[in-house]
């Protein structure tokens, strides 16, 4: 089986650390066996969406390829000019509302949705983007990122603050995304970290080095997510692979991911105050979620691997 995989997002030279999960996720698919060549195409403006039909059209005349899977609805039209099945996959940033609306944010979201509709096979990585979508169908695919449990364990809490060079003493909190994202909301998340003592310090993040994340999550006492809207937030998921309490809004596939975890909280009022009091709570009775057994059942990369490689493997018997 030979697939393209299309995406505007992929690590370059400039952005090392670019979507180091879907990386992991491809990488892992090639391990179980399928030849997988990755094009990166840009989305910048309409006429590189042009330009990437014939980048993709060079690529198929060199190889033949059984299907097309692309990633991020915003690319999703590419790929309905070939005579391929076609998969794309949805993250969130593309059928999310955006945080603010520019001409910019509307296009990338009508190109998202009306891309819903041409394809053959969508994969949504959450239910909540499933109600997103206008083309409803009525056993959608939901499969989320996965988890590298390789890269993502437990580790010696004090060695991990050492090699960080973070305080012993303090109580330490992890901010749940790139800071420089809006949607992550890093000022509402900073308003109510200024509601505790001294001993509690907030740190971020942003596209850091992705080798580095298991130290800062071991590191921690907790995840503070405060995103106004996720797809299948990744550091939710890599943060309960290393039993890391979360702390976090009620966004994405977050509920449905910490359901039955001990000391992991939805924040319902999203004041200052109160974040503040569940962030007091969570580290005070120093409970630790066992994260790690549902991460490992329900969301490793190989896991997720055998599901798309399924859904590869369906279309193909109903295309041919």
């Amino acid at each position: 089986m030979n697939i393209l995989i299309i995406t505007s997002e992929w690590p370059t030279k400039s952005y090392p650390n670019d979507v180091p999960f879907l990386v992991d996720n491809i990488r892992s698919i090639q391990e179980h066996g399928i030849y997988t060549d990755v094009l990166k195409v840009d989305s910048g403006s309409i006429y590189s969406q042009f330009n990437s039909i014939w980048k993709i059209k060079n690529k198929l005349s060199l190889k033949s390829y059984d299907l097309i899977h692309t990633h991020f609805g915003w690319n999703g039209l590419i790929g309905i000019w070939f005579d391929k099945p076609h998969i794309i996959s949805f993250h969130g940033s593309d059928l999310n509302h955006p945080n603010r609306w520019t001409i910019r944010t509307i296009i990338i979201h009508i190109i998202s949705q009306l891309s819903t509709l041409f394809s053959t096979r969508n994969i949504f990585v959450s239910d909540s983007l499933v109600n997103r979508s206008i083309r409803k169908s009525i056993n959608p695919n939901i499969i989320p990122m996965g988890v590298n449990l390789e890269k993502f364990k437990l580790m010696d809490k004090n060695e991990s603050r050492r090699q960080l060079n973070l305080s012993l003493d303090k109580k330490i909190i992890l901010f749940g995304g790139n800071k420089s994202q809006p949607v992550k909301r890093v000022i509402l998340a900073q308003k109510a970290m200024a509601q505790l003592g001294d001993d509690y310090k907030l740190i971020t993040i942003d596209y850091e080095n992705h080798d580095k994340i298991p130290l800062y999550l071991n590191a921690v006492d907790a995840l503070l997510m405060t995103s106004e809207s996720e797809g299948s937030p990744m550091m939710v998921k890599e943060a309960l692979a290393c039993n890391l309490p979360i702390i976090s809004t009620d966004v994405g596939d977050v509920k449905s991911m910490i359901s039955g975890l001990d000391n992991c909280h939805i924040i319902n009022n999203e004041s200052p105050v109160s974040i503040a009091k569940i962030v007091e709570e969570c580290i005070s009775n120093g409970i630790h979620p066992v994260g790690r057994d549902k991460i490992k059942k329900n969301y490793s990369v190989e896991a997720i691997a055998d599901q798309v490689i399924n859904v590869y493997k369906d279309v193909l018997n109903k295309t041919f």
